[in-house]
This record gives C-alpha cells, structure tokens and sequence, in this order.
C-alpha cells in the first residue's frame, strides 16, 4: 500500500504541466509554402542538387562562393534516403514589410538522425532561405529528451529528491494546517503552498537553472514540465518559506485560537 501511495505522490508531484504542441498544430501555424520550400531544400541537397538550394537562398548569406558554402554541407549529411523529415518547431514573425518562418526538422535516415534549422524570409512576393542549419544528433529528440536514469549525474538526483521532499514538506504543513483551528486558515493555505526562488535542472544536458529571487508559484513547490513535444523536461523547486514559517509559528497561532476559545464563554457571563 505504501508503494502505491509514494506512486500517487510522485505522479502529483510531477503532475506536469507539459506543452502540448502536437505535430497538427505545428503544421497548422506554419505557413504551408514555407515548410513546402524548406522540405525542397531538405531533399535537394540531400540529392546534391546545389543549383536549386542555391537559387532559393540570399546571395548575400552565401558569399561569393556559394558551391563551396553549400557542398560543406552536403558532405555533412547523410546522403541515404531520408526516412522521414518531420516538422518540430516553428516560429513565426511578421511586420509590414517582412515575414520570417523559422523552422526546425527531425530528419530520420536508415543509419542516423539530423535536426536542420531553417530561416525563410518574404518580402513582397519574394521568398528566400536566410539561414541553413544542421546538426547530427545521436538518435530521435523523443529518446535524447525522455525522463529516464540513465548516465544521470547526481546533480540530477540531489535536484529530484529536493523537489520531492520539499512537496511532501509542504503536504505535511498543509495537513496540519487544514486539520486545525486557527485563524485566515485559507491565507495560511495559500502562504503555504507557494515556494519562493527556484531551482531546477534541465533533466537531458544536467544544465543548472538558478533564479532567486523568482516569486514562484509552483503546485507543492515543486513542477516538472517541458517546452514541447521534443524539449528536455525541467525539473524544479523552490524554498517553502511559507511552510516554514507556519510550522514556526504553528504553536504560538494554536494558543492564540485556544485563548479565544476560553475567552468567548467568560464575556457571555459578564454580559
């Protein structure tokens, strides 16, 4: 029984808060002729077609010798049919004069996986890549990003068994805040649950995040969420200051309810 509970805990404690950027909502967004043009790109060096990638970018990123720029990456790539070329990002940003898509594909090949950033600027009816990035990765965002132990430092553990503890901290003050009589119960409620500063950890690359003066409204003081389907999770948690204080007080606010509970009776006599 104690598992399943300490289960139950965890579950709540990381009850995350995740952004659920699906794959149709990203394809919704992008405009479809940018993503069109940035797959072409995509699929055109691959295939060492340099004519048409060259065509399709500003000559003035490429420089005055734009082969060169261009066949560096194609030595770079891995030159097998692609098995999927998947949308994971998008960014959009428009002015009056000027609309520019930057986006981000997961490129799967029999043997090996790349993620490629491309930037594309309209202005007017003219449509050109600005910028071509890419990057091999040692396998899918999805398995790189997932929450698991493996090869976790113990930065990673010290941050995770932090955070639990400082929920169940905060569960224990709450209990014994709800099950007594005191006064602005519901203000001790609220004091108790938020976490002043935060600390986390970016669970894949163990990248520590430190803010402390962040007044960090945090669900027990602790969260657990991540920036999109293929982001790394964050772990964090704060200070419970507001637990501490009450548990310091805790005592002092009881007798005070006691004394007015003994005080009542005795001015109902006098009146």
């Amino acid at each position: 029984m104690k598992y399943i509970l300490m289960l139950l805990i965890c579950l709540f404690v990381f009850g995350c808060n995740p952004n659920k950027m699906t794959q149709a909502f990203l394809e919704k967004i992008t405009p479809p002729e940018d993503d069109k043009l940035a797959r072409e790109i995509i699929t055109n060096l691959q295939k060492n077609n340099l004519d048409f990638i060259i065509s399709n970018f500003n000559k003035k990123v490429l420089g005055n010798n734009p082969q060169k720029s261009i066949s560096q990456i194609y030595n770079y790539i891995d030159h097998q049919e692609p098995k999927s070329i998947k949308l994971i990002g998008s960014h959009i940003y428009s002015s009056s004069n000027k609309h520019r898509s930057i986006l981000t594909y997961q490129i799967e090949f029999p043997e090996s996986w790349y993620i490629a950033n491309i930037v594309i600027d309209t202005i007017g009816t003219s449509k050109k890549v600005f910028r071509f990035q890419i990057n091999k990765t040692s396998g899918s965002l999805e398995q790189i990003n997932a929450f698991n132990f493996h090869n976790k430092g113990i930065k990673n553990y010290i941050i995770l068994l932090l955070s639990v503890f400082v929920t169940l901290f905060i569960i224990f003050s709450l209990i014994i805040c709800i099950k007594n009589k005191i006064k602005q119960k519901w203000l001790w409620i609220i004091f108790i649950s938020v976490g002043i500063g935060q600390l986390g950890i970016n669970w894949t690359t163990g990248q520590i995040l430190f803010n402390p003066l962040s007044f960090n409204i945090q669900l027990l003081g602790s969260a657990c969420f991540k920036g999109g389907m293929y982001a790394p999770w964050i772990i964090s948690t704060s200070f419970p200051l507001g637990a501490i204080i009450f548990l310091v007080k805790r005592k002092k606010l009881l007798i005070q309810e006691t004394e007015n509970d003994h005080t009542e009776p005795q001015r109902h006599k006098e009146k």
